[in-house]
């Protein structure tokens, strides 16, 4: 199955969005300014998504990867910056697993779950990257959470998604009022919608 619930949350797989998002962000390099910029991609898989942009943009102050399974980062993103000899820029990743609840709590003390304790680490970040993110509304508050606090003001955080989960339940009008609701403060605008067509 792609996703067990509270035990592995489908990192091995390539999700469709994940391309929709990587030539979104390679297309707005100057836009985003990310030369000198902390960024993060949660629910990073296999980081397809923070691998073009390092190619492309190579000096980033800080680059963090977060998944929920340790196993994902390991076999999926690390294995995938050593295949493409980004292992040895001068900005190497943290690598964060687990909740997203915690997530900004390992990123501030370091916790590397790859390589071990990194020391203090800058936990706001000017760029936030998640793709298929959404599927599931019950991690929708700690979500929102993560990026409500770990976004530098004037940040932007890009989330790629399906309209709607079927199966799960999740849509993007569902997180849209959830937003709303219960985060005002988080601004959210529609930047590009793309139709997938079967090959």
């Amino acid at each position: 199955t792609d996703v067990i619930k509270g035990e592995y949350e489908g990192g091995f797989k390539v999700w469709e969005c994940t391309e929709v998002l990587a030539s979104h962000v390679l297309s707005r390099l100057v836009e985003l300014k990310v030369d000198g910029a902390n960024v993060l991609e949660a629910g990073c898989g296999h980081a397809l998504v923070a691998l073009a942009l390092l190619k492309a943009a190579p000096n980033l102050a800080s680059l963090v990867l977060q998944d929920f399974n340790r196993e994902v980062l390991l076999f999926g993103a690390w294995t995938n910056l050593l295949a493409n000899s980004l292992n040895t820029l001068p900005c190497q990743p943290l690598f964060i697993d687990g909740d997203w609840s915690s997530s900004l709590a390992k990123i501030a003390s370091g916790d590397d779950c790859l390589f071990g304790s990194k020391g203090p680490q800058a936990s706001t970040f000017d760029l936030m990257l998640m793709s298929e993110v959404i599927y599931d509304p019950d991690n929708y508050a700690k979500l929102a959470r993560l990026i409500e606090d770990g976004l530098k003001p004037g940040g932007r955080c890009l989330l790629a998604s399906k309209v709607y989960y079927f199966g799960v339940g999740g849509s993007v009008e569902d997180f849209q009022r959830f937003l709303e609701a219960n985060h005002p403060g988080l601004k959210w605008r529609l930047a590009e919608e793309v139709e997938r067509r079967n090959k």
